[in-house]
């Protein structure tokens, strides 16, 4: 009899682990298959028919449609280039050379994933609307306050994010490629 009732509570705590570690899988990022270069990290596989089911169900949760693996990548920043979190009461420099594409766009969200609204509703740039030194690097300003050059309005929220979006590149989706890459630098100035 006892058995008989144990039962029950077997199948629960299983159901529960079960449900429980799959809605941690499938928040936020995938869990498998990131490659880091520098601060920046982007998921190659996710636009191609090698994607996990993990990633997919990632995918299908947030409702987000990724660049397929011919168009290009997105490389995302959490961290400035000494590691820590990026925070919105602080103010950043991202400049660099961006990698060879045909075009690219540079998005800040909030700590939700979401654009800002922000007085500009200006959330990011694109290749083209952008100043360029002699050399073809970029410098762009992030700050909640406007600041000289180009700058970008950083969420009320303190934590956020910072994506780069290269499209029609010729960068190669095989890891090693990738993670040996260089781009643009995203630098703490003030805090």
């Amino acid at each position: 009899m006892r058995s008989f009732l144990a039962l029950p509570l077997i199948f629960a705590i299983g159901a529960a682990t079960g449900l429980g570690s799959a809605y941690f899988v499938v928040r936020g990022d995938p869990a498998f298959g990131a490659v880091q270069a520098d601060q920046w990290v982007t998921w190659p596989d996710l636009g191609s028919i090698k994607i996990d089911p993990y990633a997919l169900a990632t995918l299908a949760r947030s409702a987000r449609i990724p660049l397929a693996s011919g168009e290009g990548f997105a490389f995302t920043a959490r961290t400035d280039e000494a590691g820590r979190p990026l925070d919105s009461t602080c103010r950043y420099s991202l400049s660099g050379h961006p990698p060879r594409a045909r075009a690219w766009t540079l998005t800040v969200y909030d700590a939700h994933g979401e654009l800002a609204d922000n007085p500009l509703q200006r959330n990011g740039f694109t290749s083209r609307e952008l100043t360029h030194s002699a050399d073809g690097s970029i410098s762009i300003n992030l700050a909640r306050e406007a600041t000289a050059g180009d700058w970008l309005p950083l969420p009320p929220t303190r934590a956020f994010t910072v994506v780069l979006r290269l499209y029609d590149t010729a960068l190669s989706p095989t890891a090693g490629s990738i993670s040996t890459i260089s781009l643009p630098t995203l630098k703490r100035t003030a805090c």
